[in-house]
């Protein structure tokens, strides 16, 4: 199991419609696509831009989130993730899960494979090869013991205390596009979604409430839509460069 980690940075290169960076394809785009219309069969007409949509009161789609964010929010919500699984052990069931981890790989290639998938995934080019057949791959030969609903319950238990510290940093304030929390979690929803399709468990959609992933005290309406037809300017303060993946191979 190779993987290859940049030191370089990250240009901003200014997307079509005026997105901070320019939206790429990835191995897993064309998937994600599908997964995205079988969660939501009641969708008929879809936007299969790479860049997003700068209008605020329109859809955003996951393919579409790099084009607002770049790698860095990424790259902090993986880290933040995988730290959790390893410093929030509670009760034997944690250390079971953290185990798995464990096991497969150290967490710096955790977070760093996983940030490759979301990055590759959501419009931020080729970075994790061999796409959704490798990532599926991995959790039937890795993950296998943790791959059931009360592994799912975990693993989403981190996610929001992930999501939620970064929160303030990466989905609220003025200039923060209010579409991108309600996306991201629409897109661990369809991804959690086919897990339990796949492996015979039970989903549970209570899971996957917005709210949920606010600290408290905030809510999903707290960064609010700019005017009608004004384009978002997330990502619009962010530093020029920001660190770099290069591919993940997961294939050795």
């Amino acid at each position: 199991m190779s993987t290859t980690n940049s030191t370089k940075k990250e240009q901003k290169t200014e997307g079509t419609g005026g997105c901070p960076f320019a939206g790429r394809e990835g191995y897993s785009t064309r998937r994600t696509r599908m997964e995205y219309l079988q969660a939501h069969p009641e969708i008929k007409d879809i936007d299969e831009s790479l860049n997003a949509n700068p209008d605020t009161t329109q859809p955003l789609y996951y393919w579409q989130i790099y084009s607002l964010w770049g790698q860095t929010p990424f790259m902090d919500i993986c880290t933040d993730f995988y730290n959790s699984i390893y410093d929030n052990v509670v009760d034997e069931g944690d250390r079971l899960f953290k185990e798995v981890f464990e096991r497969a790989a150290p967490k710096s290639h955790h977070i760093r494979a996983q940030a490759a998938y979301w990055i590759d995934s959501m419009g931020g080019g080729r970075l994790y090869m061999g796409g959704m057949d490798r990532l599926n791959f991995h959790h039937q030969i890795n993950a296998e013991p943790i791959m059931n609903q009360n592994g799912a319950k975990r693993w989403i238990r981190h996610m929001k205390i992930a999501i939620c510290k970064n929160y303030h940093l990466h989905f609220s304030g003025k200039n923060a596009d209010p579409r991108i929390l309600p996306c991201l979690v629409d897109f661990l929803k369809t991804k959690m979604m086919s897990y339990a399709t796949l492996h015979g468990w039970e989903f549970d959609t209570t899971d996957f409430n917005v709210q949920d992933f606010c600290p408290p005290s905030s809510s999903p309406q707290a960064a609010a839509p700019e005017k009608v037809g004004e384009p978002s300017t997330t990502a619009a303060a962010a530093a020029a460069t920001t660190t770099t993946l290069e591919v993940i191979d997961e294939s050795s």
